[in-house]
């Protein structure tokens, strides 16, 4: 007999002040989860992990991307990127990534 009484809430849907509460730790959840995906790493110091890391970065770019953009990927933003420059350069070089703008965007090579 719930369904008689507009202050019983229909249970499937819930009132509009349930909603407005889901909504908001949903919301909070959702904020939390944008900001760890955010969260920017450290541009590696050594030798080496420069390499992976910018591979890294171009593996999960949807589109090929500039110095600059791989560069704001890490905590020291344009500080590093002429270090990031320079692993691109050589990870062309090397035929691991593509430049069809003569070298002002990159992509992962995904072909085999």
């Amino acid at each position: 007999m719930h369904w008689l009484s507009p202050d019983c809430p229909i249970l499937r849907l819930g009132t509009p002040k349930e909603k407005a509460e889901l909504e908001l730790v949903g919301g909070a959840m959702g904020a939390e989860v944008e900001a760890a995906k955010a969260a920017k790493i450290a541009f590696p110091p050594d030798d080496i992990a420069p390499t992976a890391a910018v591979m890294s970065a171009l593996a999960v770019a949807s589109a090929p991307l500039d110095v600059g953009t791989v560069a704001a990927r890490f905590k020291q933003g344009r500080r590093i990127a002429p270090k990031v420059a320079a692993v691109l350069a050589a990870l062309a070089r090397m035929g691991f990534v593509d430049s069809a703008d003569g070298g002002k965007t990159f992509a992962l090579r995904r072909a085999a």
